[in-house]
């Protein structure tokens, strides 16, 4: 069974977050990402075999990605 987490991203400027939101569209696992208006500025759902997975991919993909400065990840809870 496949677990599942909401990403928030903040990109402050100079970021350019349309090309952020490509980047982040080819890493697998990421089901869908999406620029938003509000607090933040990049959502992205994302699943994975267990939540170490979804941690990774957080860690070690989104967070290395020039321009993100913050992250909030909230699971689904099943």
């Amino acid at each position: 069974m496949l677990v599942g987490a909401y990403v928030l991203m903040e990109v402050p400027p100079p970021a350019d977050i349309k090309e952020t939101v490509k980047v982040i569209r080819e890493i697998s696992g990421v089901k869908t990402a999406n620029a938003v208006a509000g607090p933040y500025d990049i959502i992205a759902e994302i699943e994975g075999e267990d939540f170490n997975r979804i941690v990774n991919v957080v860690l070690d993909k989104f967070r290395k990605i020039e321009g993100i400065k913050e992250t909030i990840t909230l699971y689904i809870v099943p």
